[in-house]
């Protein structure tokens, strides 16, 4: 689909970017992602989404800054706000799934377990 195609090509030029420039568009998308427009909050959520699955391995030097933002996020979702709480716990999974063992060392499992609060679990949504 067109929203594959443009994630690939994202991620293909996220690759070729120096870590200045990457360090630079986190922090827009972070910006985004506590502003007001509901619209620029979904989108930051699929370019941090993208972002994590891109570094892989290296993203582990964001969680620090991605899960608070993840937890903010999620927290001012409202039910009428159900595709930002869908796209902010599809970025969450996939930094999970890149970095499965960095919520156990580092006492990171009790800040991440904000991602899955019980108002996320009763969320009503259409899914």
């Amino acid at each position: 689909t067109c929203r594959r195609m443009v994630a690939l090509l994202l991620k293909d030029l996220l690759a070729r970017c120096p870590r200045k420039q990457l360090d630079t568009l986190l922090d827009v998308a972070l910006a985004w992602s506590a502003g007001d427009e509901p619209t620029l909050r979904r989108a930051a959520a699929h370019l941090l989404g993208i972002l994590v699955e891109q570094q892989g391995a290296s993203a582990e030097r964001l969680v620090d800054k991605l899960i608070p933002a993840f937890t903010k996020a999620l927290a001012r979702t409202t039910r009428a706000d159900w595709e930002e709480a869908y796209h902010i716990l599809v970025a969450s999974d996939k930094l999970i799934a890149a970095l499965p063992k960095v919520l156990h060392p580092t006492g990171r499992a009790e800040q991440a377990a904000g991602l899955l609060s019980p108002a996320i679990l009763a969320h009503k949504h259409p899914w």
